[in-house]
């Protein structure tokens, strides 16, 4: 019996000491840009801090994008009877912060401004809780937020 324990024991030891540990993450660089020019060209000034020029305040103006995602049921093969073999996945769609920007401009050309000052952005991730029992009940859902001070600004 206690042989058997003792083989038992170093098998475990084995297994376990084979196991992946994580001791090293790897980094990385990432690069984005937000790029104006062709807003500027079309006349439309866009700048993330105040301006010099003279101008007449319209009104803020704000975008909130937010991601959808629906649940799908998806064939995956077959078993091993030959039966279809089905999983669930959430499928979202595209949500991306130009999008968010292009938006932003529209509504603000709407009231008439010309440019925006003071513009913001941001991207954060929700997730929806089921509040009965605090579990997620669906995917990270993304959410892109930009905002800005509508303005009129002056020909010089």
């Amino acid at each position: 019996m206690k042989a058997k324990h003792l083989l038992l024991l170093g098998f475990l030891s084995l297994f376990t000491s084979c196991a992946p540990s994580i001791n090293k993450i790897n980094g990385n660089t990432k690069y984005y840009l937000i790029d104006f020019r062709e807003y500027t060209k079309k006349g439309f000034y866009l700048s993330p801090v105040n301006t010099t020029k003279p101008f007449t305040p319209i009104g803020l103006v704000q975008v909130n994008l937010t991601q959808s995602a629906k649940l799908k049921t998806i064939r995956n093969g077959n078993d091993l009877n030959g039966e279809p073999k089905f999983y669930k996945s959430w499928v979202k769609d595209t949500v991306n912060i130009q999008t968010a920007i292009d938006s932003l401009v529209n509504l603000a050309k709407s009231i008439n401004a010309n440019g925006i000052i003071n513009f913001e952005s941001s991207i954060r991730y929700d997730y929806p809780l089921d509040k009965m029992n605090n579990t997620n009940k669906g995917p990270s859902i993304l959410i892109v937020e930009v905002s800005g001070f509508a303005v009129k600004i002056e020909d010089e």
